[in-house]
């Protein structure tokens, strides 16, 4: 019995030591299948960072090629920029001179409207103290007034049933300027409206005509023309943009006048107003001179009950006079310099705008002229230059370029993109000779 248990322990022990060399050795294979899969992994990384490397290599070639090409646009458009910049400055050192003229003369006019300004002031410094003199005057005529308490109030109750008269007058007057007002800026801007329709309408139909015009231009023509077409088509949006200043500038100039037309209205309700103030005044005056008259009737009758209210009614009838006049007389000045400075300023702007409108036309004529001319010119080196290159070329090509002769005349109309810079230096030469040679 002893002995089968220690066999039996033996073969236990065996065991045991072939579990553990089976375990040993799948870890072992586990370990290679993950190394494997690890290195495939790593492969397909490495093929696809050589792919993403040749596509950037791509990349950066294409990249270099439109870089070229950008560089070489850039230099040609910086020639165009120095040559329109150089024009520029030529115009606005001319709009300079213009400006500092205006200034001059505004100026000069700021001294006379000074001065101007002056003489009015010591006009009516005359004429209130001229009135000054006559309040005196009245003021002496009041105190000697006798009137009783009946007649007081009654006087007392007039006066605020005008006063009340009057405000309704300038409750329905300023309705009126009101309604005015109203209806013509909406006629105003019923006009301005049309009138923008129109130009819209009007643009937009040129426009057609000349897509339509170019379209079938471009149909006819072989690739040179072509591209001195393209060419022409970038010049257009230089004179597009040229355009739209001046519509910008037409733009303010019909601002300035309907300010201006609205300048002259306020001018006619002020002198409506000013007309207005002084019949009123003409009307207190007649209506005093009346009380003062029904006064020295009633004088020698009502002396001993005139005597306890004297001086209430005293102080009473000063207040009154007193007021009117002065307000009166601000209201005329202030509305004198208002129309005054209105005017000035309405001169000033029209002759603002006619300056610019007559050198705008001048220059246009000038312009048109000189490219007229040189235009000519070009026709005629063209068709001398198809003459000679006719002689030195093939008799299979003559026929072609005896038919472009024989197109290329003297009446041709040619477009500005057809012209070489040094050509276009030549427009502006001959544009600034004929611009000297007029002055």
């Amino acid at each position: 019995m002893p002995k089968n248990g220690k066999r039996g322990k033996k073969g236990g022990k065996k065991g045991g030591e072939k579990t553990e060399s089976t375990s040993k050795t799948k870890s072992q294979e586990s370990v290679l299948a993950f190394a494997a899969a690890n290195s495939k992994l790593w492969e397909t990384r490495l093929g696809i960072a050589e792919a993403s490397r040749n596509g950037y290599k791509d990349c950066a070639h294409r990249l270099a090629v439109e870089n070229e090409e950008i560089s070489n646009t850039m230099i040609r458009n910086e020639k165009d920029m120095v040559d329109v910049i150089s024009f520029l400055k030529d115009k606005l050192t001319e709009q300079q001179k213009v400006l500092d003229r205006e200034q001059e003369k505004s100026r000069v006019l700021r001294v006379t409207t000074r001065q101007e300004i002056e003489t009015l002031i010591e006009d009516f410094t005359k004429k209130i103290n001229h009135l000054e003199e006559k309040l005196k005057e009245r003021n002496q005529e009041i105190f000697v007034l006798k009137d009783e308490l009946k007649f007081a109030k009654d006087f007392r109750r007039k006066r605020d049933q005008m006063q009340k008269d009057i405000s309704d007058l300038k409750q329905t007057m300023d309705n009126a300027n009101k309604i005015h007002r109203e209806e013509f800026g909406r006629l105003e801007k019923k006009f301005l409206l049309e009138k923008i329709q129109i130009e819209k309408d009007s643009k937009k139909k040129i426009n057609e005509l000349t897509e339509k015009t170019h379209h079938e231009a471009v149909l006819n023509l072989d690739e040179t023309t072509k591209q001195v077409f393209k060419e022409n088509v970038r010049l257009k949006e230089a004179l597009n943009l040229e355009m739209k200043q001046n519509e910008i500038l037409k733009k303010e100039k019909d601002d300035a006048v309907a300010e201006n037309d609205k300048l002259k209205e306020e001018n006619k309700t002020n002198k409506m107003a000013l007309k207005k103030k002084l019949s009123q005044d003409t009307r207190d005056k007649q209506q005093l001179m009346s009380y003062k008259s029904k006064v020295e009737t009633l004088e020698n009758s009502l002396t001993h009950v005139v005597r306890e209210f004297d001086t209430e009614k005293s102080k009473m009838s000063l207040t009154a006079i007193s007021e009117d006049p002065s307000g009166l007389k601000v209201e005329l000045t202030r509305l004198q310099r208002i129309m005054e400075l209105k005017s000035r300023e309405m001169v000033k702007i029209k002759r603002l705008a006619k300056t610019i409108l007559d050198q705008r036309t001048e220059l246009e004529n000038f312009f048109m002229s000189a490219l007229e001319d040189v235009k000519s010119e070009i026709a005629k080196e063209k068709s001398s230059q198809s003459k000679m290159q006719t002689s030195n070329v093939s008799y299979s090509m003559f026929n072609t370029l005896d038919k472009n002769e024989t197109q290329l005349s003297l009446n041709t109309q040619i477009d500005i993109c057809e012209l070489s810079w040094p050509q276009k230096e030549r427009v502006l030469r001959h544009l600034f000779a004929k611009m000297n040679g007029q002055k």
